[in-house]
């Protein structure tokens, strides 16, 4: 009879597709050739992901506040809006629904007609016929449209999500809690109003297109639109700031004459988001803000949660979802703060703002521009540097304010190709190169960073995650990123337009080991991710402990999704795949049979994973065994309370790799090691 031996495998080292099939079976022997869905741990083995959620029930509206002009009665089929945004025209199609406040009635578009650009403006036909008077202007419609590429900022666990859409939309839904324990509940999305200052008409009697205004943070822009006495006038011609005030030209004329210090109260800003190149960068902290007031001198507010987003009109976002614009830069692309001081990409050039205000660019308090002989193409504050990553080199900048402040190069041969996808991970900078994934870490250096190309080990995956479009016109490559502080782990996700969910594709990179700057990787398959962001990025105000959370948008269906959270991709099967190296047990010129495998687990309910034992490297004229199953539902020797599961197994080969799929809907579980016996056969 044949002695029957033992192979005892720890899983560790996650996903290695670069080193040769003998030397990976001897030396690396709980690593894997194919990892899909399950993630490297801290603690020791391959754990199957958890989905994702919707994080709200209800989906981002494609429409800002869109309000009635005039009065209407029962029985009314036509309606003009205002506060339309250049693409809303054409979003305006036949059988488009929608709902006015005060009534419950669905009304269907029939037709729209008298477009106007002037006062952003246009007329919609409708049935059934208006079943409520609305005696005043101001009623606000609810379309039933939405959103598909958005931006989406966790702002925090106690305020909630905020979204950025095309051309300064911001909407934001709110957490709702009691207190420790409490459900959240979290209600639909509400627009927010753009801030800029406490508005008022400068003047009694004024008549006419012009109207000055005072109180003002900035200059208005052509295209902003505001409501004065129930009237939506729209600014049409962008204008100057002398102190807080501005003679403002409108459309339509003023209806009546304002009285002095009458209330303004903005209704949108004209600003614009791109998403072909992916120019947004969102940047949240916590810090201490101030505010320049009419006297010129600086006063510390409360301490604020700020994000900073950019486009052709930049923005500031507070903890209370109040926006102030940065009218003094135009055209940005990345954003971050860093020694009290706003940050922002414009080109090759890098703008800063004064010390301590978000919103000043004045030279004379402390503002400037730092030009660089490259686009920039990312930014990321570490410790007491910036490092300003460029397509193709890399530049820290040092100092603590425009008399010091001093650049020095890094990498003349190394760059960053998405802002997206730079996050710190255990205390070192991750992002991706045209070449792979790379750490800039602390050196013994001149520079004290140096970098290193971590992703080779996954060469082939990641040339797949960097693959070019078929055709750049009408479809792009985006990437985006997050760290989840809990897990010690980054992921990122290739968005490439045209590809669905199921086959949208992302990398996980797993510190397993502190002390090293090696990572454990695996792949993601079923995360279509547009834009994601996390409170390990963001900000968590809150005093109760909670688990990580993230959320995502797909750039498809409207929706903000939490990852990490649930047992399926929102209501569809987690399929994840591990499959072994080819081991060959010593001696890959003997045959071997194969017995029995035994199965080490950490679960979190049940336990269901199916086993395929493939022999020699799968060739085509070997025939293979049958699939067997193990788990609390699967075979015999199952115990939920000691998850150790126990399989017969047969074929005969010179070589056998383990393939564990599960696709279904049970928790996560973890594959932390495992046994396969088998006995030699003679030489033949």
């Amino acid at each position: 009879m044949d002695r029957i031996e033992t192979l005892p495998v720890g899983c560790s080292g996650g996903l290695v597709t670069n080193v040769p099939s003998l030397l990976q079976a001897s030396q690396l022997q709980g690593t894997a050739i194919d990892l899909e869905n399950f993630e490297p741990t801290v603690e020791g083995g391959y754990r199957r992901i958890n989905g994702y959620t919707k994080w709200n029930a209800q989906r981002v509206p494609f429409f800002g506040a869109l309000y009635t002009v005039g009065t209407y009665s029962i029985g009314a089929t036509a309606i003009t809006i205002t506060n339309l945004f250049p693409d809303d025209y054409n979003q305006l199609t036949n059988g488009l629904t929608f709902t006015v406040e005060s009534s419950s009635t669905t009304y269907t578009v029939t037709s729209t007609s008298s477009s106007n650009l002037n006062t952003r403006s246009i007329i919609v036909n409708f049935t059934p016929a208006l079943d409520v008077n609305l005696p005043a202007a101001n009623y606000r419609l609810y379309f039933n449209k939405y959103l598909d590429k958005f931006f989406t900022v966790y702002v925090s666990y106690n305020e909630g999500v905020v979204v950025v859409g095309p051309y300064g939309k911001v909407f934001v839904s709110k957490n709702n809690y009691v207190g420790a324990g409490l459900p959240i509940s979290r209600d639909g999305w509400d627009w927010i109003l753009i801030n800029n200052g406490t508005t008022e008409v400068d003047g009694a009697g004024q008549t006419g297109s012009s109207l000055d205004v005072k109180g003002l943070r900035y200059a208005p822009f052509r295209g902003d639109n505001f409501r004065l006495n129930s009237v939506v006038y729209t600014v049409q011609a962008s204008t100057t700031l002398s102190n807080d005030t501005s003679t403002l030209t409108i459309s339509p004329s003023l209806s009546s004459s304002p009285s002095d210090s009458d209330p303004i109260v903005w209704l949108s800003s004209y600003g614009y988001t791109s998403f072909v190149d992916g120019t947004v960068g969102i940047q949240t902290s916590k810090r201490q803000a101030f505010t320049k007031y009419k006297n010129n001198l600086l006063f510390p507010t409360e301490s604020l949660y700020r994000t900073a987003v950019t486009g052709n009109r930049p923005f500031v976002l507070d903890r209370d979802f109040r926006i102030y614009i940065i009218a003094d830069v135009v055209d940005t692309k990345y954003t971050t703060y860093f020694k009290n001081t706003l940050f922002f990409s414009q080109g090759s050039n890098l703008v800063f703002s004064a010390p301590y205000n978000d919103l000043n660019f004045n030279v004379a308090d402390g503002a400037g521009v730092i030009s660089f002989p490259d686009e920039i193409t990312g930014l990321k504050s570490l410790r007491d540097s910036l490092i300003i990553f460029c397509k193709a080199s890399i530049y820290r900048l040092v100092g603590s304010s425009a008399e010091d402040f001093r650049t020095e190069l890094i990498s003349s041969a190394v760059g960053c190709i998405s802002n997206n996808t730079i996050k710190e991970i255990n205390g070192d900078v991750i992002f991706m190169t045209d070449s792979g994934l790379c750490l800039l870490s602390d050196t013994e250096k001149t520079s004290g960073l140096g970098i290193n190309l971590v992703s080779d080990k996954i060469k082939t995956e990641i040339n797949s995650l960097l693959a070019p479009v078929v055709d750049p016109i009408t479809q792009f490559v985006y990437y985006s990123s997050i760290y989840i502080k809990n897990k010690n782990q980054y992921r990122v996700f290739q968005f490439k337009e045209g590809v669905t969910d199921a086959n949208s594709i992302g990398i996980i990179a797993s510190k397993v080991d502190r002390e090293t700057s090696d990572l454990a990787f695996s792949k993601l398959k079923g995360f279509k991710v547009f834009s994601c962001d996390n409170l390990d990025d963001a900000t968590n105000n809150s005093s109760l402990p909670i688990p990580h959370q993230a959320v995502f948008t797909n750039g498809t269906d409207g929706w903000v999704y939490q990852m990490d959270s649930g047992n399926t991709f929102d209501g569809t099967n987690i399929t994840a795949t591990y499959s072994t190296p080819y081991y060959f047990f010593n001696d890959p010129k003997f045959r071997k049979t194969i017995r029995k495998v035994t199965v080490y687990t950490e679960a979190e309910g049940a336990v269901t994973t199916t086993i395929d034992t493939v022999l020699d490297y799968n060739k085509s004229d070997i025939i293979q065994p049958s699939s067997v199953v193990v788990g609390t539902t699967g075979t015999t020797y199952s115990d939920t309370t000691t998850p150790v599961f126990t399989a017969p197994l047969i074929g005969n080969g010179y070589s056998v790799s383990l393939k564990f799929t599960s696709n279904t809907d049970i928790p996560p579980y973890v594959i932390q090691s495992f046994t396969v016996e088998y006995s030699t056969n003679d030489r033949r």
